[in-house]
C-alpha cells in the first residue's frame, strides 16, 4: 500500500502535544511574570522603608499621624480614606514614589500607617503569590499574607 499523507489519529496527536507545550509555556510565563512582580514590590517597599528611615533621621519621628496612608489612587477601600503616602513624604526623600506593578485592588497597593506615636511604622503590601515570598519582617500576625517591612510595630 502507497502512503501518501497523514492519518487523521497521527494529526491529532501532534495537535495534542503542540497544544501541551504552548499550555504548558504560556503557565510558565504567567509564572516568571508573577515573580517579578512580587520582586518589584518587594523592592518598592525597600525603598519606601529606606526614605522613612532617613525622614526619621532628619525630623525624629516618622511622617503622618493616626490612620493608614496608601500609594496608588484606585486604592479606595472604605476605611482608608483619601490619604496618600506623596502627602506625608517630601519629595525630597523618594521622588517618585513607587507604584505597585499592576495598580489595582487585586493585589496592587502599598499601605504605610505610623505606629507607637509616629515612633514606628509598617508598610505593607499584598502579593500575587504569598507562598513563594513570605511575610517579610514577621508580620504574619498583623497582617496574614501580607508581606511587611517596617520598625517598632505592633
Amino acid at each position: 500500500m502507497n502512503k501518501k499523507g497523514y492519518t487523521l489519529v497521527e494529526i491529532l496527536v501532534v495537535v495534542a502535544i503542540i497544544g501541551f507545550l504552548a499550555a504548558a509555556a504560556v503557565y510558565a510565563v504567567n509564572v516568571a511574570r508573577i515573580k517579578g512582580r512580587d520582586a518589584k514590590r518587594m523592592a518598592d517597599l525597600e525603598q519606601i522603608r529606606k526614605a522613612m528611615e532617613i525622614y526619621y533621621d532628619d525630623n525624629k519621628e516618622y511622617p503622618g499621624t493616626n490612620g493608614v496612608y496608601y500609594r496608588n489612587p484606585s486604592c479606595t477601600w472604605n476605611i482608608l480614606g483619601t490619604n496618600e503616602i506623596p502627602d506625608i513624604l517630601p519629595s525630597s526623600y523618594l521622588n517618585p514614589i513607587p507604584d505597585d506593578p499592576r495598580n489595582n485592588n487585586a493585589g496592587g497597593c502599598y499601605f504605610y500607617g505610623p505606629q507607637n506615636n509616629k515612633k514606628g511604622y509598617i508598610i505593607i503590601m499584598y502579593p500575587e503569590d504569598y507562598k513563594a515570598v513570605g511575610s517579610g519582617m514577621g508580620c504574619f500576625a498583623v497582617v496574614p499574607n501580607w508581606y511587611c517591612v517596617g520598625e517598632n510595630f505592633n
